[in-house]
């Protein structure tokens, strides 16, 4: 019998497992006064089941192998209780508290807020709509920890811990944002707070599942492109506001729908929006003359957003893809570039004065976003689930001066993250693969950074115990890390007309690193 047939009986042999009559677990849930909870949620982890309770807080489900199920209820503690096919009648009682919990996604195995042991801040519901900014910077400052850098209204980032930059990383679903709002703060994010279901905010060890860099914190920008639950009716919202500051409009629409474990999911916003107005100042020029201004120029801003995706739901398998574009122009305000103009003739120097004053500089940003998700519940003893999330970004950022494209940054990003719930004696926990590929370039006067591929290959495991009313988090991160530049360079003589570019000498550069990082956590 060949390799190849005996893989492929292993793989029939699971599969075949995971179709064993389900059996139906029955419970109650209560408080800690003995009363009935209504309408709990009870899901099987990992899986697509989930029933509430009814008015005496009774609930039948059907589970098919050796599970996990999760109960929670708003004001409540989340519960979480190992079950087996002959687990029948069980007793759940959940603890009040006042402080809201939510389901932290980045946190990888299923955590709400309060049971998280890295400190984790969650924006949600109707937090985060009140909070809604046109910059995921504006949008999070403010949270404990959590301040934003500032390039005028339409360009911010958040910095976390005092770090931000590369340090501060920012993800989509899990997947980097692969914008390029790290090489400078007037470059904005990608990421569009209207269209999130939560946005996460991560400190700490947990930060080792998206890369050995985000020593500040990770930033994860949660939405339902993907859907992962089915969706039973069509659903939608709405939203309009004006800014009388900018006098800036802002629409935003989500519609839903799906049938038979297929769904759909579209969202699209439309902001647009003047210079910031202010109180009347005066400022002097470097001739000594006094202008009189009520705004601050070029802070404008013109942005369209669509994303749509689907997926099909089952009961043990996930499939799902989805697609995004931004195109946005918005103004860089302050931003002038200093030409030297020694030796130039008053007349040349006015006219360079006059060009510089006749359209300040704006960006213009496009982006294409592909990502696609496969999960398999297995349920066996050992693994629970396997995920794979991919992601593909085609990023570009112009820097438009006098109607011309100055300096383009581009960044095309392939990236893989295949994650392996599992069990193991007491132990729960997971493991993974991650794959990045970002070919990044910049072309243009303000090219400061040359042309680079980097590749990161990286293996991380993240475990759990319980030790009474303790909990062990234990994680580890091996990583590979290369980056690959070509630079150019030419000699020439700056009275030639024409330069000669026979003595172009291209520098090969590259850098291999492995990072190795580990963290240990607890909590009571």
């Amino acid at each position: 019998m060949t390799k190849l047939t005996l893989i492929s009986s292993a793989i029939f042999s699971v599969l075949c497992s995971q179709s064993a009559l389900a059996a139906t677990v029955t419970g109650k849930v209560m408080d800690d006064k003995n009363q009935p909870i209504k309408n709990a949620s009870i899901h099987v982890h990992g899986k697509n089941q989930s029933v509430k309770s009814n008015d005496l807080g009774e609930f039948a489900i059907e589970i098919d192998a050796n599970s996990q199920l999760h109960i929670s209820k708003d004001n409540y503690v989340d519960s979480r209780i190992a079950v087996s096919e002959s687990s029948n009648n069980l007793s759940v009682s959940l603890k009040p508290t006042s402080v809201e919990t939510v389901v932290v996604y980045a946190s990888a195995l299923h955590k709400n807020s309060l049971e998280m042991i890295s400190p984790v801040s969650v924006l949600s519901g109707d937090e985060l709509r009140n909070k809604s900014k046109p910059t995921l910077g504006e949008t999070l400052k403010g949270l404990p920890g959590v301040n934003a850098s500032y390039f005028g209204p339409v360009s911010s980032s958040p910095i976390i811990r005092g770090l931000d930059g590369p340090r501060v990383k920012i993800t989509q679903n899990g997947l980097d944002a692969s914008d390029a709002s790290r090489i400078g703060p007037d470059h904005a994010t990608s990421s569009d707070s209207l269209a999130a279901e939560q946005i996460e905010v991560l400190r700490g060890p947990s930060t080792l599942l998206y890369g050995s860099g985000a020593i500040g914190g990770v930033v994860n920008v949660v939405d339902n492109r993907i859907p992962t639950d089915n969706i039973d009716e069509l659903t939608g919202a709405a939203e309009y506001s004006h800014d009388t500051v900018s006098n800036s409009n802002t629409v935003a629409a989500k519609l839903e729908t799906g049938n038979e474990g297929f769904n759909f999911h579209f969202d699209g916003t439309k902001r647009s929006g003047d210079d910031y107005q202010t109180p009347t100042f005066t400022i002097a020029d470097d001739d000594g003359d006094v202008e009189t201004e009520n705004s601050v120029e070029n802070t404008f801003i013109d942005s369209e957003t669509l994303n749509f995706g689907t997926s099909y739901v089952g009961d043990h398998l996930t499939i799902g893809f989805s697609y995004g574009s931004i195109d946005t122009d918005y103004g860089i305000p302050g931003h002038e570039h200093h030409h030297d103009h020694e030796g130039e003739t008053e007349e040349e120097h006015a006219e360079h004065e006059d060009e510089a004053a006749e359209e300040p500089v704006y960006a213009h940003l496009e982006q294409d976003r592909w990502q696609g998700l496969v999960s398999y519940a297995l349920h066996n003893n050992w693994i629970e689930t396997i995920n794979l999330r991919v992601g593909y970004t085609d990023y570009s950022h112009s820097e438009i001066e006098d109607g011309e494209i100055g300096t383009t940054f581009k960044n095309k990003t392939t990236e893989a993250r295949l994650n392996v719930e599992h069990k193991f004696a007491d132990w729960h926990g997971m493991m993974g693969y991650h794959y990045s590929d970002s070919d990044y370039d910049a072309i243009g006067e303000e090219a400061f950074t040359p042309a680079s591929v980097t590749t990161t290959n990286a293996l991380y495991l993240l475990e759990e115990r319980e030790f009474g009313d303790v909990t062990v988090e234990l994680g580890a991160r091996v990583e590979d890390y290369k980056i690959e530049s070509q630079i150019t360079a030419h000699e020439h003589n700056h009275d030639e007309v024409e330069i000669d570019h026979s003595d172009e000498e291209t520098i090969g550069y590259n850098e291999s690193f492995t990072n190795l990082s580990a963290s240990a956590g607890a909590i009571w």
